[in-house]
């Protein structure tokens, strides 16, 4: 299986025995209500699958450009594009004669993606040039991908071309890196000036004050004072915390919030504690937020279903995502997935093991 992502990320997924199964492809596009399929025509042998909410989310950042072109239609999910051999032959979906094998398949593949990114960069240049204006587009080298596949790029000033560097162009330019510096700079080591679901772009150190004082030039040439003033406050931010001295450790080693882990943990083995008071800053999309924060709100000795947290989140057809958020859980049993069961009472699905699960639910008192 080809997945392509909505910012034209690829990556290769193969079955964890011979074909897939319906629940490992159902799980991919967990978090969509609706899953929809195509046959590719193009390429014999192939299904392509895909998610949709209802009505159509239609996010700016959602928008997988890519996808859109290969199936002709707006996609605002990742596809997955899937050989026969890679098909249960049960399910009455497959050719009965495999034309081609799955390393030709792969191939073919690439080549059909690359074909219709050249087909949407040609269109966009026949757009500009119709239009009259320049090429002033940013100049970005790729520098890796994180972990929710979002694509990393590095912005570096000395390799812009010279209309970039134009007025206007560079002043909007400005204005965009203001907006989300105002809205989104913290704290950190890296100096982002964009990011959303699909991609990063961030400066190289030596080159933070270069870009920051060319900002503030323009700003002041518009007389945007207040912009100026934004922009180097952020910046004295950035720099500041870059060069504060790191703490040293004490002689355990072990943090405060650590030390207070451990000791409400034995707390709640003991029975002494029904909710733990620790402060956690977890990183995880919305969805997974949202699910992990109602969670926290199950009482010791009760639980929720799956549907149950689909509908207060107000989602409530989205408890397969509701399901894969609480798989996702990077804390169980200080945020309680084990309280999470199914409709019909079924306590299967544990990250922990089932056996763990009965044994905690056991120690609330849920079960005997």
């Amino acid at each position: 299986m080809i997945i392509l992502y909505r910012n034209g990320l690829t990556e290769e997924l193969k079955p964890a025995h011979f074909t897939f199964t319906d629940t490992e492809l159902l799980n991919l596009l967990i978090e969509f209500p609706l899953v929809r399929t195509h046959r590719l025509s193009e390429i014999p042998n192939t299904w392509v699958m895909w998610g949709e909410h209802v009505p159509v989310e239609k996010e700016e950042d959602e928008y997988n450009e890519l996808g859109s072109a290969v199936l002709s239609e707006d996609i605002y999910s990742p596809i997955f594009v899937i050989h026969d051999t890679e098909i249960n032959h049960d399910w009455n979906l497959t050719d009965n004669i495999i034309q081609f094998n799955y390393d030709f398949f792969k191939k073919e593949v690439f080549n059909f993606f690359d074909t219709a990114a050249y087909l949407i960069m040609t269109d966009k240049e026949e757009q500009r040039k119709e239009s009259g204006q320049q090429n002033n587009m940013l100049i970005l080298e790729q520098d890796g991908v994180t972990e929710m596949k979002q694509i990393i790029y590095n912005f570096d000033l000395t390799k812009q071309t010279e209309s970039f560097f134009q007025y206007n162009n560079f002043h909007e330019f400005s204005i965009k890196v203001h907006e989300f510096l105002k809205k989104f700079y913290a704290n950190g080591h890296t100096f982002l000036i964009y990011a959303d679901k699909n991609v990063l772009i961030k400066v190289e150190d030596k080159q933070v004050k270069p870009l920051i004082d060319k900002i503030i030039d323009t700003f002041q040439a518009k007389e945007q004072y207040e912009l100026c003033s934004d922009v180097k406050i952020i910046y004295d931010k950035w720099f500041k915390f870059k060069n504060k001295k790191k703490p040293a450790r004490n002689d355990t080693g072990k943090s405060k919030v650590l030390k207070l882990v451990m000791v409400q943990m034995k707390e709640y083995f003991k029975g002494k504690r029904d909710f733990f008071d620790l402060p956690l800053f977890i990183k995880g999309t919305k969805m997974q937020q949202s699910v992990w924060m109602e969670i926290l709100n199950i009482p010791r000795g009760e639980t929720s279903s799956y549907k149950d947290i689909s509908v207060k989140i107000k989602k409530p057809n989205a408890y397969r995502a509701v399901g894969n958020a609480v798989g996702k859980n990077p804390l169980p049993v200080i945020i309680p997935c084990h309280r999470v069961i199914h409709s019909n009472g079924d306590i299967k699905g544990f990250t922990g093991g089932n056996n763990i699960k009965r044994i905690l639910l056991k120690h609330e008192g849920v079960i005997k």
